[in-house]
């Protein structure tokens, strides 16, 4: 049995009731424009004015399918009632009639804009947690299975790349108010008080002004090195996961413990770690017999009279 479907025409008609849509029509007995509503009770007021919203909100959709590349899996062919002819419209599964209502309503905001002229990485924080609040609110919540509302939840999160900015912002301001705390209290330290209400004591280091500046160069170098560490977890963590999509293409069927069958980060990170450590104590031993050989070498050349490079 073939999925139910409904014309866009419906779609459009109960969006424009829903949001309550107006357009401006000339009234020659007051000799005014008035402001008229497209569509009350089911009901077109005004078939001329609602046509326009109509054309409107199709070529919204014919955009946003476009750009999902699906736009020939809804359009179909149909006989016109006028004069028989054959003509295209869209043709949307009822259980995706409420989220093409969203996607339209959405369409002329910042994040739909945003989506289509391919600009995502401009997308502000309150825009991306707009949208994502929106999404819930006005589709997942009332629309969506209980069983497929958080699934839906985590793709808005991708798609505005939410839970990502969020944790650059905040991360951001940890590590500045960290720096900041360490660089600031090299010489005198602030030790929390244990006692509620009052100010923490100060513990005084003796160090001199060279010794603070040597510190502080210090302080960079442990930075950079934790830096070339942690570039060389993510790197490691990206191929683990390219390995699982290789997996996933072979053996699309396979269950590897989640829903769609990619593991969780934290056990990612686990096996990255262990990587690279391996990938660190591999080179430290390569380096050892590096400079066994060089050493091996210089007692050979000495033995044999030779000078030593």
């Amino acid at each position: 049995m073939s999925e139910k479907t409904v014309s866009f025409y419906q779609i459009a008609k109960e969006l424009a009731e829903e949001e309550q849509a107006t357009k401006k029509k000339y009234n020659p007995e007051r000799e005014i424009e008035e402001e008229i509503r497209l569509v009350i009770d089911g009901k077109i007021q005004d078939e001329a004015l609602f046509k326009g919203y109509y054309v409107t909100r199709q070529r919204y959709l014919e955009k946003v399918f476009e750009k999902a590349g699906v736009l020939g899996e809804y359009k179909v062919t149909t006989i016109s009632k006028n004069k028989g002819t054959q003509e295209k419209e869209f043709r949307i599964p009822l259980t995706q009639k409420e989220c093409v209502k969203f996607l339209l309503r959405q369409y002329t905001k910042a994040l739909s804009r945003k989506i289509r002229n391919n600009t995502i990485d401009s997308l502000k924080m309150e825009e991306a947690k707009d949208f994502v609040v929106s999404l819930k609110k006005e589709y997942i919540d009332k629309h969506v299975l209980e069983a497929e509302r958080e699934r839906e939840l985590v793709n808005s999160y991708v798609l505005t790349e939410l839970q990502s900015r969020t944790a650059f912002d905040r991360v951001e301001a940890m590590l500045l108010r960290l720096m900041n705390d360490d660089l600031h209290q090299i010489k005198l330290r602030s030790i929390p008080n244990s006692t509620k209400g009052l100010s923490p004591d100060e513990e005084l280091r003796i160090i001199n002004d060279s010794d603070a500046a040597f510190l502080m160069y210090y302080y960079y170098h442990l930075l950079e090195k934790q830096s070339e560490y942690w570039n060389n977890v993510v790197d490691m963590v990206s191929e683990l996961r390219f390995g699982e999509i290789e997996e996933k293409l072979k053996h699309p069927k396979d269950d590897s413990g989640s829903d769609d069958g990619f593991r969780d980060i934290c056990s990612v990170m686990y096996k990255a770690q262990i990587l690279v450590k391996q990938q660190y104590q591999d080179k430290k031993i390569a380096k050892h017999k590096m400079s066994s050989e060089k050493r091996m070498k210089l007692v050979e050349d000495i033995l044999k009279g030779r000078n030593p490079d």
